[in-house]
């Protein structure tokens, strides 16, 4: 490819025309279709040939898994129409992996295309680091702002609904706060591409079909501000159920074994008590968590008897989950035991050993040894139905005191 070409890709860049234009010019210099994905596989921009229309969706990643790397290019092929198209690939980026760009049609014999589609990679890597530095500084302000609302920082909520109004958001409806996290924190599944971006997955699909919802991030949790149009509790738990479940179909068709769990708190009229809302949420998310459940959609106020112990002093709640579980969590601190994992799975399963043994990977036996020992420890009979109820609301304990700034599980024994 000559220099002349070469010049061309990095002038669309600096005159930051954006992607179109890119994909535009190498299909014309090479007789090829280009598409171009974000880091999740999103189709961002492609040249087609003339009436072939435009492409769009995700690409599937498994593309990314099955692809043979070449002198520097990934081959493989993508689903189109009746048969696989091949494809020649070439990340956008190299320690900081932004996107990636997909010559259509060419393999590994393929000579036409190769110089351009790396002068085309360059050119779409300036263009998405632009795009990425005005993403971040605009989800950082808004992150700001929806934490604000939910720690509770804005006690003026005329206030609220001006800042909401700049960004878009009628905060005098009565809003339901939802928070979303994965049910899988192993370090390989953290590594899997489509696993560390599935939260700008749901970001995506939601501005594009749920516009209505506020969309924000606090760690590794999404947050959902889903509006209300009516006060019946049913009603406002049908919207909540149904944005859920589009979300599940959405991730399923590109993460097959994505596991992801949702808790609700309750609806409350005002903005400013969404701070409520919130730390009910986190609590029916952590009650989930200890309780080793996946792929929920928890309501707070399903929860049963949390829903009293939840307004209880924090002193009382320490000593009760102390007397209660506590010599359990020390045993398995001082020992390296998995007693309080193994007591979660029993009650879970409603007190079935071969239930419980099989959600644990363990033998029933080996399940049932380590009941005796944990009612040594306790003194209790945990196949007694009200030893049980005690035993399930000190994990209930447990998830509220985790949720209260300044208490981390380790630290209540």
């Amino acid at each position: 490819m000559t220099e002349q070409r070469w010049q061309a890709f990095f002038t669309l860049a600096a005159q930051e025309k954006g992607l179109s234009p890119i994909a535009s010019l190498f299909l014309e210099l090479t007789g090829y279709p280009l598409v171009i994905c974000d880091k999740t596989l999103r189709i961002v921009s492609s040249a087609l040939p003339a009436g072939a229309g435009n492409a769009e969706g995700y690409l599937p990643p498994s593309i990314l898994d099955t692809a043979v790397e070449r002198e520097g290019f990934y081959y493989g092929s993508v689903p189109g129409g009746e048969a696989h198209v091949p494809f020649r690939l070439v990340k956008a980026g190299e320690s900081a992996v932004l996107g990636y760009v997909l010559q259509l049609g060419a393999d590994q014999h393929t000579a036409v295309g190769a110089e351009e589609l790396r002068a085309a990679s360059l050119a779409v890597f300036v263009e998405l680091s632009r795009r990425k530095l005005e993403q971040d500084i605009e989800w950082r302000y808004r992150d700001e702002f929806i934490q604000d609302i939910l720690y509770n920082n804005i006690p003026n909520r005329d206030a609220i609904y001006y800042r909401g109004q700049l960004w878009g958001w009628n905060l005098r409806h009565p809003h339901m706060v939802v928070v979303i996290t994965t049910d899988d924190t192993s370090p390989a599944a953290k590594q899997h591409l489509v696993h560390a971006h599935w939260r700008q997955v749901v970001a995506h699909y939601l501005a594009e079909h749920e516009p209505s919802v506020v969309v924000g991030e606090n760690r590794d949790q999404l947050i959902l501000l889903i509006p209300q149009d009516g006060s019946e509790k049913g009603l406002n738990k049908g919207l909540v159920k149904t944005v859920v479940k589009k979300l599940r179909l959405t991730l399923a068709a590109m993460m097959p074994h994505f596991a992801f769990s949702v808790a609700s708190g309750r609806c409350y009229q005002s903005v400013s008590e969404l701070y409520r809302a919130y730390q009910e949420a986190k609590v029916a998310l952590e009650i989930n968590r200890l309780l080793r459940q996946r792929n929920q959609l928890i309501f707070f106020d399903e929860l049963g008897a949390v829903r009293f112990i939840y307004n209880q002093g924090e002193q009382d709640l320490i000593e009760y989950y102390k007397e209660t579980l506590g010599p359990l969590e020390d045993h398995d601190n001082q020992n390296n035991t998995t007693f309080m994992e193994t007591l979660a799975a029993f009650l879970q399963a409603s007190g079935d050993p071969a239930k419980a043994a099989e959600a644990l990977f363990i033998h029933v036996n080996t399940l049932r040894y380590r009941l005796k020992q944990i009612e040594e420890l306790l003194q209790q009979d945990v196949r007694q139905l009200d030893v049980q109820a005690n035993l399930y609301m000190a994990y209930q304990v447990k998830a509220i005191l985790n949720t209260l700034v300044g208490h981390e599980s380790n630290n209540l024994s």
